[in-house]
């Protein structure tokens, strides 16, 4: 999968979610960032179902659109995919092992607990560290081959080569460390971050820079839209072009939204139960939303009310600057770009 190995050529990130394909370029001097291309194209209806791509063709018409419309010239790319098609262990292997037999070990261990033949799976380890002087901790992430295939072909047949497959948990993971709320909290603060999608929340968990636990949800931002479709009676576009553009009537704010912010605190609510009733954690320092719906007005403060914890608005982009083809609205809309800039750091590994 090309998962834990450090990149050579500058990575565009392409994160292909269920109803767009999100394109971002970044460049970097010193520490500071500078987005360099920005698109979100949308995708037809379908294209993509649980995640997995349905319609080839359409995504490989729709990534070559986002990269014509955002005058990225790079060829080599970064995507993702999702959490819940991936198989992670955490192995406890010899240490002094070559490369050949660290890697036949791997896959002599993984025999034993991935449900499908090997031969039908992409697989990707890395050594995390020693444990005592005898034995090291290796980090293994496995997926279905076809699952794989499905990104690389639709990227390709767009023109690009896949340099990268990665897994959507650590994209956001890797984002979230660019966020002013993560980067000033104490070193042993727990903080949840929801990355909220059309169809899914993706929730992961981190303490001390690691990754501790993940979770996939079928809950999404679709909610704010078929509410919106039932109190005025849209069609889905028509409400989503309503929703962007800010043209609803002004009942919108008092009889559809408080719901909405609701509904997702709960959610985020019941997110946070699985994970304490799963760990040995029973609180988390801080939340941080992400997603094309965090930029919902008071939606922090309403969960903040609802789990009585601090909550952020997550933008990884807030503090980049843009190159000129770059429009103003790529920062605001920078809640929805967790994953795609999770890849586009990929080129500074």
């Amino acid at each position: 999968m090309g998962l834990f190995k450090p990149s050579s050529p500058a990575l565009v990130g392409i994160d292909i979610s269920s109803t767009s394909v999100k394109l971002l370029e970044l460049s970097r001097s010193d520490r500071r960032y500078r987005i360099e291309s920005w698109v979100i194209e949308p995708l037809p209806a379908d294209a993509i179902r649980d995640k997995q791509i349905t319609d080839n063709d359409a995504v490989a018409a729709a990534v070559k659109r986002a990269l014509e419309r955002s005058g990225c010239k790079l060829k080599h790319a970064a995507a993702a995919v999702a959490g819940s098609a991936v198989i992670t262990k955490i192995m406890t292997l010899p240490s002094g092992l070559s490369e050949d037999d660290l890697e036949g070990q791997v896959q002599v261990e993984a025999a034993q607990f991935i449900p499908y033949p090997l031969e039908d799976i992409s697989l990707d380890f890395a050594v995390l560290g020693n444990r005592g002087s005898e034995l090291v901790d290796v980090v293994m992430a496995a997926c279905r081959t076809e699952t794989v295939d499905a990104r690389v072909e639709a990227i390709e047949a767009a023109g690009m080569t896949m340099e990268k497959v990665d897994v959507e948990a650590f994209a956001i993971a890797r984002a979230a460390e660019l966020l002013p709320v993560m980067q000033q909290a104490p070193m042993d603060a727990v903080s949840a971050i929801f990355d909220i999608g059309a169809m899914t929340t993706t929730m992961i968990v981190l303490r001390e820079g690691r990754l501790v636990y993940t979770r996939e949800h079928a809950f999404g931002g679709r909610s704010l839209v078929e509410d919106v479709q039932r109190r005025y009676g849209l069609s889905g576009e028509e409400a989503q072009s309503a929703i962007k553009s800010g043209s609803l009537p002004e009942s919108y704010a008092e009889d559809v939204l408080p719901g909405f912010r609701h509904n997702v605190a709960v959610q985020i609510g019941r997110l946070l139960q699985y994970f304490y009733a799963g760990s040995e954690f029973s609180r988390v320092d801080q939340i941080i939303v992400s997603g094309g719906i965090a930029v919902v007005p008071d939606l922090a403060a309403a969960i903040s009310a609802e789990i009585d914890v601090p909550c952020h608005i997550g933008n990884p982009l807030a503090e980049m600057t843009r190159a000129g083809r770059v429009p103003a609205r790529a920062i605001e809309e920078g809640t929805a770009m967790m994953i795609a800039c999770g890849l586009a750091l990929r080129s500074f590994d």
